[in-house]
C-alpha cells in the first residue's frame, strides 16, 4: 500500500493543478492592444457619422434663412418687384436648399444612425471583451492578457474602469460631432496589417501567463473545471465575433471582407460596414460672393433660363454670361447684373 502512495500523490496534485484552470496561454500582446486600436477607430466612425448628420442640417437651415433674408430684402428694397437677376437668386437659394433637404430624408438620416449604432455596439463588444479579460489577473503572477510582446508575461490589472488601451476605454463620453478620418476602415472591412487572414490569438511562449479562456475547445477546463474532460460543441465567439474559440484555441477573425463574416460575428460584421454608409460628403452651406456665382454651374443655368430666355444649357459662360447680362433691362428697377445683385450699393444681406 505505500509503495502506491507517491503514484496516488502525484494523480491528486495532477488533478488540482487541472483545476485551478492554469491550462494554457494569453491574448498576445499586439492582438489585444489590436482589438482597441479597432474599437477606437470604430468610436471614430460614430463621431464621423454625428458630423455628417449635424452637417447636413445645418445646410439645410442656413440655406432657407438666406432664402428668407434675401426674399426680404428684395421685397422692401424694390417694393415687391424683382429684376430678372434677382429672381434668378432667389431660385438658385431655393433649389440649394431642396438640395440640403434631399441629404436629410427619412431614409438617408436613419441609414447614418444605424450606422452610428452599428459602430457603437462593435466598439462597445470589443472593448468590454479587453476589460473584462484584464480583470482576469493574479497580480502578476497569472494573467489572460500578455504583459509584453513576444514574453508571454503575464499582465497585472488596470483599475476596474480604467481602458488596458487606449481605444477600450469604458466611457467614450458624450457623442460629438468631428469629421475624423479612419482610413484602415474601408467601407469593406478593415485594412489594418494582418487583418487579412483567420489569426491566432492565443501565445504559445512559455511563461507564467495562463489563461483558460484561450484553451482549445477539446478538454476545456471552463466545463466540469475539476476534471477538464469536457469538449465544448458550441462556437463561442467574443468582443462582437473579433475572438472565437477553434479546436486549437482562442483564434482572432479575418477582416479585410466584411461582407465574408457570418453568425457569430454579425456584431463586427455590422459595424465595419458601418463607414460605408457614412462615408458620403455632406452637403455645406456656401455663402458665395459675386464673383463665384458667376462661376458656379447652377446658378448660370438659372441665370440663363429666367435672366437671358435660353432653355437649354450651352451658351454664355463665365465672363461672357455676365457681360451679356449688362444691357439694359425695360421697365425693371436696377440692379440688373450677377455682379450687382450682391453689390455693396445694394446692402445686401451677409
Amino acid at each position: 500500500m505505500l509503495t502506491n502512495l507517491p503514484i496516488v500523490l502525484v494523480a491528486l496534485l495532477t488533478v488540482q493543478q487541472n483545476a485551478k484552470g492554469t491550462a494554457d496561454n494569453v491574448v498576445p500582446h499586439g492582438e489585444w492592444t489590436g482589438a482597441c486600436t479597432l474599437s477606437g477607430e470604430l468610436n471614430k466612425l460614430q463621431k464621423r457619422g454625428a458630423h455628417r448628420l449635424t452637417a447636413a442640417t445645418g445646410a439645410v437651415t442656413s440655406y432657407i434663412r438666406q432664402y428668407l433674408k434675401t426674399h426680404i430684402f428684395f421685397e422692401k428694397s424694390n417694393s415687391g418687384i424683382y429684376t430678372p437677376a434677382q429672381e434668378a437668386l432667389l431660385q438658385y437659394y431655393a433649389e440649394k436648399t431642396n438640395e440640403a433637404l434631399s441629404s436629410v430624408a427619412d431614409d438617408k438620416v436613419l441609414k447614418t444612425a444605424t450606422a452610428i449604432r452599428d459602430a457603437g455596439a462593435a466598439a462597445a463588444a470589443i472593448g468590454g471583451f479587453i476589460r473584462t479579460l484584464d480583470q482576469i489577473a493574479a497580480s502578476g503572477t497569472h494573467s489572460c492578457l500578455e504583459a509584453t510582446a513576444g514574453a508571454n508575461s503575464a499582465k497585472t490589472k488596470d483599475p476596474l474602469g480604467s481602458a488596458p488601451a487606449a481605444g477600450c476605454e469604458e466611457d467614450p463620453g458624450d457623442l460629438t460631432a468631428v469629421d475624423t478620418a479612419t482610413p484602415s476602415l474601408t467601407g469593406g472591412g478593415y485594412s489594418a496589417p494582418n487583418y487579412d487572414e483567420d489569426k491566432s490569438a492565443s501565445s504559445n511562449g512559455v511563461g507564467t501567463a495562463k489563461c483558460v479562456f484561450t484553451k482549445a475547445k477539446a478538454s476545456n477546463h471552463m466545463l466540469n473545471p475539476a476534471a477538464g474532460d469536457q469538449n465544448i460543441a458550441g462556437d463561442p465567439h467574443y468582443a462582437g465575433g473579433l475572438f472565437f474559440l477553434d479546436t486549437a484555441g482562442l483564434k482572432r477573425r479575418k477582416l479585410d471582407n466584411a461582407a465574408a463574416l457570418a453568425a457569430g460575428s454579425l456584431i463586427l460584421k455590422r459595424g465595419l460596414l458601418a463607414s460605408g454608409h457614412i462615408d458620403q460628403t455632406p452637403q455645406n452651406f456656401e455663402a458665395k460672393k459675386p464673383s463665384q456665382l458667376t462661376a458656379d454651374a447652377a446658378f448660370q443655368a438659372i441665370f440663363k433660363r429666367i435672366v437671358l430666355k435660353e432653355t437649354t444649357t450651352p451658351g454664355l459662360q463665365g465672363p461672357d454670361l455676365v457681360t451679356a447680362s449688362k444691357k439694359p433691362w425695360v421697365t425693371t428697377p436696377t440692379p440688373t447684373t450677377i455682379m450687382e445683385v450682391t453689390s455693396p450699393k445694394c446692402k445686401y444681406p451677409s
